[in-house]
């Protein structure tokens, strides 16, 4: 990942927190060109690794097979930045602030059904609470069917990059007028955005 100082984004364990906060991310393989998929991960900090599952009619596992290299991409918050929002904006061009984590590592696929259901269960019970969906609703038989149709992808993380563009390159005044900016936005994610630029001002005052 391009993050020049002062975007770049260094801390392991903050970088865990945002992609486990994220949960969401693309899966970037093997392949010519290379294959990518849309997928939720279960993140294992401890483990440094990420868990996820893709359909087993998707060419992804296959071009994984028992160890690819892969790239993990997950995007936070994010927002275009206008020029009008800085005390000398005839200075100045449009650009966009964001937040991204990248977990580089290896992955190999996983067809276990046991390893599977666990995946699934852990999967679930993290957005859905205690009370919510879990595998044991569905018939057995059904379920089963379900773990048939799917592959896993274990994914042994070796680095993770982060970059947090946050107008950090800008005056205290600009970043202020920015955040404030956002925060007034009618545009879905700004106010997102604005609370990460606060969050930053925050560490850095």
């Amino acid at each position: 990942m391009y993050a020049p100082e002062p975007f770049a984004w260094r801390d392991q364990g903050a970088l865990w927190r945002a992609l486990q906060a994220d949960g969401f991310g693309l899966l970037i393989g093997p392949g010519e060109p290379p294959l990518v998929s849309h997928l939720p991960f279960l993140a294992e900090p401890q483990a440094s690794r990420l868990l996820c599952h893709v359909a087993r009619e998707n060419p992804q596992w296959r071009a994984i097979g028992n160890g690819a290299p892969v790239r993990c991409v997950f995007s936070g918050a994010h927002g275009y930045v206008s020029p009008t929002w800085y005390e000398k904006p005839d200075r100045a061009v449009p650009t966009w602030n964001y937040v991204a984590v990248h977990a580089i590592g290896t992955a190999k696929a996983v067809e276990d059904q046991d390893w599977l259901d666990d995946l699934v269960t852990r999967l679930s019970a993290e957005r859905e609470g205690a009370e919510g969906w879990h595998p044991g609703m569905m018939r057995p038989a059904a379920y089963r069917a379900m773990l048939d149709a799917i592959v896993g992808i274990d994914i042994a993380v070796e680095n993770l990059e982060g970059k947090r563009k946050l107008s950090q390159n800008r005056s205290p005044a600009d970043q202020a007028h920015v955040a404030a900016a956002l925060a007034a936005s009618e545009w879905p994610g700004d106010h997102a955005l604005a609370e990460e630029m606060a969050r930053e001002q925050g560490q850095t005052a």
